[in-house]
């Protein structure tokens, strides 16, 4: 059986890159799990992932905890904070259904944008937190 972390970031990744206001604002195919070298901004990347038993006396199940990240090369912080908005409209929204687990809740925990001058770039980090059970 496939992890619940695995099954989660497929279903993040499948909403994100098929969500059509989010493909209008940084393009098709900017949704990665691995940037490609010659990437163009902006892009969305699937940051780090934690996974921690959450079984009860009763219940198996799994707490994940996850990174967004948002880049851009714009000077100001409008297309980060746009591209922000559509990820947590799509995430906050049902997910499709994972294949072995049912995904209990998931929750946006806290946003940060930051500059890196030396490397003409904007990012921002989201992270989100889900809790799923086996079917």
């Amino acid at each position: 059986m496939v992890s619940a972390c695995a099954q989660l970031q497929e279903a993040v990744f499948q909403a994100l890159s098929t969500d059509a206001a989010l493909t209008a604002l940084i393009g098709p195919g900017k949704v990665f799990d691995h940037v490609p070298e010659r990437a163009r901004f902006p892009y969305i990347v699937l940051g780090a992932q934690t996974g921690r038993d959450w079984s009860t006396a009763t219940e198996d199940g799994t707490e994940i905890d996850f990174f967004v990240h948002v880049w851009s090369r714009e000077k100001g912080r409008q297309t980060l904070t746009e591209m922000e908005h559509h990820v947590r409209r799509i995430l906050l929204e049902p997910l499709p259904d994972l294949t072995h687990h049912h995904l209990i809740n998931l929750r946006f925990i806290w946003a940060e944008f930051s500059r890196n001058r030396n490397l003409r770039h904007r990012q921002g980090a989201l992270k989100f937190r889900g809790v799923t059970e086996p079917k």
